[in-house]
C-alpha cells in the first residue's frame, strides 16, 4: 500500500518549488510566446479583453498564484506588483465604476467587467479600492442585472441574454471570490448559475426545474398536455 505522506507530499513540494522558480519561456513552442504575450497586453480595448489577458498572463508568468497552483488559497498579499505582471497589467487596466461595472465599462455587457474580478480580489489584499470594486461587482450581478426565464443572470445589462462568453467571465470570478470569503452559499449559487446556463445553451437543453419558472409540477404537466393537444388539433385540421 502506498503511503500518501511519503508519496504525494514530496511530489507537491517539488512541484511547488518548481513553480516558485517558474520560467514562462523555457523552450521554443513553434511560435514566439513572448510576442503573443506582448500583443495580449497592447491590443485589448474592451473590458473582457483586459480580463482575459490578465488571467492568461497570470497562468503564464505566475501559475503558482492561479487556481491551478498547488495552494492558491488563502489569496496572498502581493505588494510588489512588478513581480506579478498580470496584476500590474490588471491594475493599470481597471477603470473604477459602480455595480456590475465597478471594474470597467462593459459597453452594454454586464458579464464582461467581472473578467477582471479575480485580479481585483488579489489586488484587494493590499489596495482597498479593488476589494470594494470586487464587492460591488458581485452585488451588481445579483441585484442589478436582469435574469433569464430560468433565473440565469443575463450577460447583457439591458435585456436578458445568455452568451457562452459569460461562462469564462463570471463563474471563475464568483467562485474565486466565494472561496476567498468562505461563502459556501455563493459558491453553490455559482454552480447553480452554470447549470442554468447549460440548460439554455446546451445543444439538447433540458427544461428548467419547476421552481425556476415559479410553477408547480402539476402546472408544468397541464401546460405540456395543453400544448400537445393544440399541436394534435393543428395536425388534424391540416
Amino acid at each position: 500500500m502506498v503511503n500518501i505522506d511519503n508519496a504525494i507530499f514530496p511530489a507537491l513540494s517539488i512541484i511547488s518549488a518548481h513553480l516558485s522558480k517558474f520560467e514562462p519561456f523555457p523552450f521554443p513552442a513553434g511560435f514566439d510566446i513572448q510576442k503573443v504575450a506582448s500583443a495580449a497586453q497592447s491590443l485589448p480595448e474592451h473590458s473582457w479583453e483586459f480580463g482575459a489577458a490578465a488571467q492568461a498572463l497570470l497562468e503564464l508568468h505566475n501559475p503558482e498564484l492561479s487556481v491551478f497552483g498547488v495552494q492558491p488559497f488563502p489569496v496572498p498579499s502581493i505588494s510588489n506588483l512588478t513581480s506579478v505582471p498580470a496584476l500590474k497589467y490588471a491594475a493599470d487596466s481597471v477603470k473604477f465604476g459602480a455595480s456590475y461595472h465597478a471594474l470597467a465599462k462593459g459597453d452594454g455587457a454586464a458579464g464582461d467587467p467581472p473578467s477582471l474580478g479575480v485580479s481585483a480580489v488579489m489586488l484587494g489584499k493590499t489596495d482597498a479600492r479593488f476589494a470594494k470594486a470586487a464587492d460591488e461587482t458581485v452585488g451588481g450581478l445579483f441585484n442589478d442585472v436582469p435574469r433569464f426565464a430560468n433565473g440565469a443572470i443575463s450577460h447583457r445589462a439591458d435585456v436578458p441574454e445568455l452568451w457562452a462568453d459569460w461562462m469564462y467571465m463570471v463563474p471563475p470570478f464568483l467562485a474565486y471570490y466565494a472561496v476567498d470569503k468562505g461563502d459556501q452559499a455563493l459558491l453553490q449559487e455559482t454552480i447553480n448559475q452554470i447549470t442554468l446556463y447549460r440548460q439554455v445553451l446546451s445543444p439538447n437543453p433540458r427544461p428548467p426545474p419547476p421552481k425556476a419558472c415559479g410553477c408547480t409540477s402539476s402546472d408544468l404537466r397541464a401546460k405540456t398536455q395543453a400544448t400537445g393537444q393544440q399541436a394534435t388539433r393543428g395536425q388534424q385540421q391540416g
